[in-house]
């Protein structure tokens, strides 16, 4: 089974679409594998979590793992996030968020459910000069 239908097949099933069948050939380490490249750990997380499965403990404990490292580095970057607009918002200079930080808190029932690997900060390109400084 190849990537494409690997993921197929997750998001078939993390969102509950009728006739989602998790395929014989995949094998936990190949899920495991996929979610980490395509960075949908939260997915294949909740659906192990919601999905009775076979899956051993030993997997599901793999599986967990992964979700408490994505989640930490999550956390690590709303942590520098905050950082960032407090300085900027100290200097008068407005800010949004954008991208997977925001959508993760915006458009999912839970923030946990959005994996990201890096901020997106919009600024005014007028605001450039004024952020050299900050650093």
């Amino acid at each position: 089974m190849n990537r494409a239908e690997l993921r197929a097949a997750l998001l078939r099933a993390v969102v509950g679409r009728p006739g989602s069948v998790v395929p014989e050939s995949a094998t936990s380490s190949s899920w495991t594998a996929m979610a980490q490249f395509e960075r949908v750990v939260p997915a294949l997380y909740h659906l192990v979590d919601t999905t009775p499965t076979d899956l051993t403990d030993d997997e599901r404990s793999t599986i967990a793992q992964l979700q408490r490292s994505v989640l930490s580095r999550c956390v690590r970057l709303e942590h520098h996030l905050i950082e960032v607009t407090r300085a900027l918002g100290a200097h008068g200079i407005p800010s949004a968020v954008l991208k997977g930080a925001a959508t993760a808190h915006l458009d999912y029932p839970d923030p946990g459910w959005r994996e990201f690997s890096d901020i997106d900060v919009l600024i005014d390109p007028a605001d450039r000069t004024r952020i050299i400084p900050i650093q």
